[in-house]
């Protein structure tokens, strides 16, 4: 269900260049989250949000829900029954109301994962019978497995982390998928736990990086698994059917064959 090798989710793993991906990964939780913020440090740590993209308030979002529930019913309704693709149903969702391509990308990795691992861990009916469970449960989904998995730096300086000093203008990786499972930050954390608080995952980003479209692609993940509950009563990923991500930075679905 991952795109990643297991070393891409373990916190603390050495920090060593690697030659493969001519960078140097960071995955502790504080490494990563310096990434995002230390503007001194880090080329790209200082870039806010994109100016032409004004982020919906709280009201916005509420006026957004009735077209959102309606458009995810209805692209339910439209699938074959039994067994089907939900990848494209899920990207016609994220579609809707999102301003720009790279905010339908991540909120289709999020739409898709809230499906696959909340019915997988047999979540999904359970979630989404309050609104405060479902809103946790989406956060946990979020943390499991980051719609971007890593992000990229350049040093600004030479900068040391533990026992690795890294030159100025070295790349640098940020395993946010790693960080997401720092035990220095969350309790249990390989434990899919959809009632976890706190949970400060890295995510949607942090400081002048964290994403502008983050409420809507919360909402949107919430109004697909609430459907879902509803009319795919069972929903299951078929394991027998080969499961496709997108592999570019963004890990959305691109091909999962669900039962129900």
């Amino acid at each position: 269900m991952f795109a990643l090798p297991e070393h891409y989710f373990d916190p603390g793993a050495p920090i060593t260049y690697d030659p493969q991906t001519q960078s140097w990964p960071l995955s502790a939780y504080d490494d990563v989250f310096a990434l995002f913020t230390d503007r001194d440090t880090f080329t790209g740590a200082d870039a806010g949000p994109d100016p032409g993209f004004t982020p919906l308030d709280a009201a916005d979002l509420q006026r957004l829900q009735p077209s959102l529930h309606e458009l995810a019913a209805q692209l339910i309704a439209a699938l074959p029954a039994g067994r089907f693709d939900l990848a494209p149903a899920v990207r016609q969702l994220a579609q809707l109301h999102t301003p720009d391509p790279a905010t339908a990308d991540t909120a289709a990795a999020g739409i898709g994962n809230c499906l696959l691992f909340l019915s997988h861990h047999g979540d999904l009916a359970h979630a989404t019978t309050d609104a405060h469970r479902l809103a946790h449960a989406v956060d946990e989904v979020l943390r499991w497995y980051p719609p971007t998995p890593v992000i990229t730096r350049s040093t600004r300086r030479e900068v040391t982390f533990g026992q690795a000093t890294i030159p100025a203008g070295a790349t640098v990786t940020g395993r946010v998928s790693a960080a997401n499972r720092d035990p220095k930050r969350f309790t249990d954390p390989h434990a899919f736990d959809i009632n976890r608080q706190p949970n400060r995952h890295l995510s949607l980003g942090r400081g002048p990086h964290y994403h502008p479209g983050a409420a809507l692609i919360r909402v949107q993940m919430a109004v697909m698994a609430s459907q879902a509950a509803r009319l795919l009563p069972g929903l299951r990923w078929d394991p027998a059917e080969p499961l496709h991500r997108h592999p570019g930075p963004v890990h959305y679905l691109t091909r999962a064959v669900f039962t129900a």
